[in-house]
Parts: C-alpha cells; structure tokens; sequence
C-alpha cells in the first residue's frame, strides 16, 4: 500500500493572496508546513498544485525542501487529485491543506491504521486547521468529477455514505476551541506570533506544545477570533 501526503495549494486567494509564500523569519508558510510532516513522515510528499503559469512558483520550493511536486486541473481539486495518485502511483492520498500550517503530522499513523479496511478516514475534533483527511484513490475513479468544478466544498461528496467512512475522534485532552487555518490577515498574525514564540523555525513543535502555549497565553486567541 503506497501513501502519499499531498500538500493542496495555489497562490491565487482572494481572501489573503499569496498566503503560502508570505515569510515569517524569512520562510515561507509552505516551507514550515513542508518541514513538520518531513520532521516525522517518511511518507511521500507532493506539492499539488494548479497547471496556472502563477503556480509555478512552487518549483523551486518543492526542488529546495526535496519534495516532489504535481500540476493539475485548477477548477477540480479532486481531479487533480486522482491524476497525482495515478502519477505516483498512490493507493491512498491524505491531504494537507496548505492553508493549515499547523496540521498535525502526529496524526498520519493513526489514519494509516485504519486504511486497510475504510475508503475515507479523517479526523474530527482537534482545533481547527490541524484535523487531517485521507481516502483510498479507487473512490476518486468511482465519483462523477470530470464534468464539474470543485475547488471548494469537495470534501462532502468524498464523505458520501456510498464510501465506508472512519472518524478518529480526538480525544477530551486533545479538543481545544482556537482557529489555526489561516484564510485571513488576523489568521497570519497570530500565526506568525506562535512561530516566533516556540522558534519554530529551529525545531519541531508538537500539537501539544502550541496548544499548550496558547493556553498559557489565552490573549492570543483574541487575535482572530473573528474571522473564519
């Protein structure tokens, strides 16, 4: 059963154009995000991204973090998808939005526990912007995308009960009200700060360490609790 991680991303947004670039310390979003799953991961990782010309951008971060990289549909993110998967040759995809630079790369081994018996497994309750995503790439060949567009909102037809679904619940330990995705200016602010804080750029911080510090800081979550 071959795995790969794909890292879903375009630098078109209108809400925060160029997120994935914008550099705390000099890095790039992406590039953190790269540098957690590679931390704990020995899956492989993909880059996915659009066929726009603007979206070549992403070559040269992929070539210099040593992860390799796809272009696909820009309207159909499933469709993109399931071409990655037939180009690497995946049996299963788990998807990190790159919105989301604090996805939990503790997560991968318990959904790839489960995904010899299930067609869809996520998880569900951990803060928002750190729940992670996997289906099997035979689903994808099963569902009527060709002749739509989905950029947004695929993820419900995926969960279709025609699918044999699994959720990892987090547990009551590990539930914490903050939003960690970062779809709007106050998101990359408070982003940054917790970056800059646990010198995220010198080291790998768990799950646990950034929701423990925003515990210990509650002020932070003031930062964009009105956004999302």
């Amino acid at each position: 059963m071959k795995v790969g991680i794909l890292f879903t991303v375009r630098i078109s947004s209108t809400r925060l154009p160029g997120k994935a670039l914008l550099e705390v310390r000099g890095i790039p979003m992406i590039v953190y995000l790269l540098k957690r799953f590679q931390a704990l991961c020995t899956e492989q990782l993909i880059i996915c991204t659009t066929d726009l010309p603007a979206d070549d951008c992403f070559d040269m971060i992929a070539g210099q973090a040593g992860v390799d990289i796809f272009h696909g549909d820009a309207g159909n993110i499933l469709r993109r998808h399931l071409k990655c998967a037939e180009k690497f040759d995946l049996d299963y995809i788990i998807n990190v939005d790159c919105d989301d630079v604090f996805s939990s790369p503790e997560l991968v081994e318990k959904l790839i526990f489960k995904m010899p018996e299930y067609d869809v497994i996520y998880t569900c309750g951990y803060p928002f912007g750190t729940n992670l995503f996997a289906y099997s790439t035979r689903i994808l060949k099963d569902l009527p995308i060709d002749k739509r567009q989905m950029d947004t909102g695929w993820g419900a037809l995926i969960k279709d009960d025609q699918f044999s679904n699994y959720i990892i619940e987090a547990g009551q330990d590990e539930k914490f009200e903050i939003r960690l995705s970062m779809d709007y200016k106050n998101d990359f602010i408070l982003i940054k700060h917790i970056i800059e804080a646990l010198d995220m750029d010198q080291k790998f911080v768990s799950q646990k360490e950034i929701i423990n510090y925003i515990k210990n800081n509650p002020e932070i979550a003031e930062i964009n609790k009105e956004e999302g």
